[in-house]
């Protein structure tokens, strides 16, 4: 099958807000009830998502948090100690789950760097000799 040259793929945000990878038919105009950000590659938008994950879980461990200490508040938790057991523990979960996801992140980020590195010394390798090579 061949695809279609007018299809692209474009990260987008639904209504929720979230963000999703969306194709577009830019002749028949089929889908749009999401805003087009920008086209991307697919790296660039598994990044993206991920990013927006990584908020998400946040935003949620947050919640939890409020939620607990909602519990707090009520008499039959005021004279118990596993409210803030519960707590150290969701703290320590989430901890957990932003250093393993920060360090596939890091991990990425770093042999990105190290390719961009290599691309610019091999610039730099080529200027320097168009440089040497021009009569003086």
């Amino acid at each position: 099958m061949i695809p279609d040259p007018t299809l692209r793929c474009y990260l987008g945000r639904d209504e929720a807000g979230s963000v999703t990878r969306r194709t577009v038919d830019f002749f028949r105009k089929r889908e749009r009830p999401w805003v087009v950000l920008a086209p991307m590659k697919k790296d660039k938008m598994d990044e993206s998502l991920a990013y927006d994950s990584l908020n998400t879980i946040a935003r949620n461990f947050e919640e939890i948090l409020k939620a607990l200490d909602r519990l707090r508040q009520l008499d039959w938790f005021r004279r118990r100690s596993p409210i803030k057991t519960l707590e150290l523990a969701v703290r320590e979960t989430y901890a957990w789950t932003l250093f393993e996801i920060l360090e596939v992140l890091r991990e990425r980020a770093e042999s990105e760097w190290t390719n961009y590195g290599r691309m610019r010394s091999r610039e730099e390798g080529k200027e320097s000799r168009t440089k040497s090579l021009s009569p003086k």
